[in-house]
C-alpha cells in the first residue's frame, strides 16, 4: 500500500487556479523528487501533502489515514508524530544547542527528556556530528545545520519526510554530504522522501520524479 495517497488536489489563490487536479502516490521507502519550474506548484503541493495547507478539493490519505477530515488540532498531532519537514533554510532554533533542536520534536510528541536525548545522540552518530552536538546553529556551518534540521525532522521516526529544497542554499560540496546523507539515512531507516527540487543532480539520485508544469502532474 502507498504511504501517501493523493487524488485530484486543487488549489487556488483568487482567480490564480496553482493545481489543478494533481494525482500521485508515493510507495514506503521512496525517494521522490517533485520538479518544475519557478510557479508550476510545487511548495504548494508539498504543504498541501504536509497538511500545512488545505487543498480546494481532492482526496489524501497518509499511512491510510484520510487526514484532510481531521480538525485543526488532530492535524497538528499527525504531524508531530508522523510527518517530518525540512526547508530550504534550516530554521535552527539559535538559543538552543544542536543536540537540542534535535530533541524539541519528540519533546513536544511526549517523549521524555532521557529518551528524547537518547535519540537525539542517536542521530548525531548517524549524521556524524557526535562532537558538534554541544554547539549552537551560529557555530555550525550551513551543511553542519542542514543536517541537525534532517536529524530533527525524523526525530519521531515519522512516515514521511517533506523537504522544500534541502540543498538550495549549499555549495556543491556540501550538497553532495547532503545528498549522500538522505540516501543512507533511507538506507538505515527505511524513511520515505519527498523532495522539492530544482538541484538535476539530487533529482537524478531519486527513485522516481514527479514533475509539475502549470498545475499538473506529466
Amino acid at each position: 500500500m502507498s504511504i501517501i495517497e493523493a487524488a485530484n488536489i486543487r488549489k487556488s489563490f483568487g482567480s490564480l487556479e496553482v493545481l489543478k487536479g494533481v494525482s500521485l502516490h508515493v510507495d514506503p521507502s521512496e525517494i521522490v523528487a517533485v520538479t518544475g519550474a519557478s510557479g508550476a506548484g510545487k511548495t504548494t503541493l508539498l504543504e498541501i501533502l504536509g497538511t500545512l495547507s488545505a487543498p480546494d478539493g481532492g482526496t489524501l490519505r497518509i499511512g491510510g489515514k484520510d487526514v484532510l477530515n481531521l480538525s485543526e488540532k488532530e492535524k497538528a498531532a499527525f504531524r508531530c508524530k508522523r510527518i517530518g519537514f525540512v526547508f530550504q533554510a534550516h530554521h535552527l532554533l539559535p538559543e538552543f544547542t544542536a543536540e537540542e533542536n534535535i530533541m524539541i520534536p519528540a519533546l513536544i510528541a511526549g517523549e521524555s527528556t532521557s529518551r528524547a536525548k537518547a535519540r537525539a545522540r542517536e542521530l548525531l552518530d548517524a549524521i556524524g556530528l557526535r562532537e558538534r552536538g554541544s554547539h549552537k546553529p551560529a557555530a555550525l556551518s550551513g551543511g553542519e545545520s542542514q543536517r541537525v534540521a534532517i536529524a530533527r525532522a525524523i526525530v519521531n521516526a515519522p512516515e514521511v519526510v517533506f523537504a522544500d529544497e534541502p540543498t538550495g542554499n549549499l555549495d556543491s560540496a556540501t550538497k553532495e554530504e547532503i545528498h549522500q546523507l538522505l540516501f543512507s539515512l533511507r538506507e538505515r531507516t527505511g524513511q520515505t522522501f519527498v523532495l522539492v527540487t530544482h538541484d538535476p543532480a539530487l533529482a537524478a539520485r531519486c527513485d522516481r520524479g514527479i514533475t509539475l508544469v502549470d498545475g499538473t502532474v506529466r
